[in-house]
């Protein structure tokens, strides 16, 4: 599945569903959307970077 031009590395969308669940937490535990967001964005931003790793890797 990695070959295909267009898909998404597995370990990326783990990092993407954890990080979905633990900002929720956060902005939950802490009465905090803006916090809860910041984090969210912060995961998406780490789940590209191990999307790019791995598809370099594959090369």
């Amino acid at each position: 599945m990695a070959d295909r031009k267009g898909s998404v590395e597995p370990k990326a969308v783990i990092v993407g569903i954890f990080g979905a669940v633990m900002a929720i937490w956060l902005a939950v535990r802490n009465e905090s959307l803006v916090g809860g967001l910041i984090f969210f964005a912060l995961v998406l931003l780490g789940a590209a970077i191990v999307h790019w790793v791995n598809r370099k890797a594959d090369r």
